[in-house]
């Protein structure tokens, strides 16, 4: 009988509010190295310059976001269940919406969240509380430029100056999505609560949620020896590194 070859694990990584998918190149690298499929999966209504955003705005003017994160959710679902034993990796918002869809899986994968907390306002170990929070929204509404830039900044401390510059000039190029779904994205972190889902996968040994140590937006819980080397923004300006760090999580 002829023996077949194990599949080659799948690896799908969320990315961030406010940020371009394609920051995460150099991550995502560093998993096809250990020859891993390896796909990057944009926020709901965002976009990899390929000039989709404009066609989520007009969703919008029809749909709520809710329903078009369930078509996302959705989408998503089908390229985790195609391959057995998916690893989901989620950056910040992106790991609370990858904590949201092992949990709605039939059968919940392994999931590895980097910088983030089961809700976003009014936890201890973040910085946006309500009256942040509304002020930061207003920025956006205001100037959805400017307010990507503040943000860029705030997370990026620590990071070198020509590094943040770079950030700065891509979403002056192109911003990550319509400014509409900027919005609704953020007022969906703010409500957003995965309290359930990440106790629950917690206590299956599936959720193993890592920090960085110069993180000026999430504080980590406690003092950990596997705490990260870097700001926030370290999966995009050390992708390399962080990806590195996560190598002895992934069970094969």
């Amino acid at each position: 009988m002829e023996r077949s070859e194990p599949s080659t694990r799948r690896v799908v990584v969320i990315g961030g509010w406010g940020c371009h998918s394609r920051w995460l190149d150099d991550f995502r690298a560093s998993f096809k190295r250990l020859a891993l499929d390896v796909h990057l999966v944009d926020l709901p209504g965002y976009h990899s310059g390929s000039g989709a955003a404009s066609l989520e705005a007009d969703i919008l003017n029809t749909q709520s976001f809710d329903t078009l994160l369930e078509n996302w959710f959705q989408n998503t679902s089908g390229l985790i269940e195609s391959s057995p034993n998916t690893l989901l990796i989620g950056w910040s918002y992106g790991a609370m919406l990858a904590v949201q869809m092992s949990a709605r899986l039939s059968k919940p994968c392994q999931v590895i969240g980097l910088g983030a907390r089961p809700r976003f306002i009014e936890d201890p170990f973040s910085v946006f509380d309500e009256g942040t929070s509304q002020a930061f929204l207003q920025r956006m509404v205001r100037s959805p430029l400017k307010g990507l830039e503040y943000f860029i900044s705030l997370t990026g401390q620590g990071e070198a100056k020509s590094q943040l510059l770079l950030l700065k000039q891509d979403v002056r190029d192109a911003l990550p999505a319509e400014p509409a779904v900027l919005k609704a994205s953020l007022e969906h972190l703010y409500r957003l609560d995965v309290t359930d889902a990440w106790h629950h996968l917690k206590m299956k040994g599936l959720l193993s949620d890592l920090y960085f140590k110069d993180d000026s937006l999430i504080a980590s819980p406690e003092k950990r020896d596997n705490n990260i080397e870097g700001c926030h923004l370290a999966p995009v300006a050390h992708g390399a590194h962080v990806a590195n760090a996560l190598i002895p999580l992934i069970r094969t």
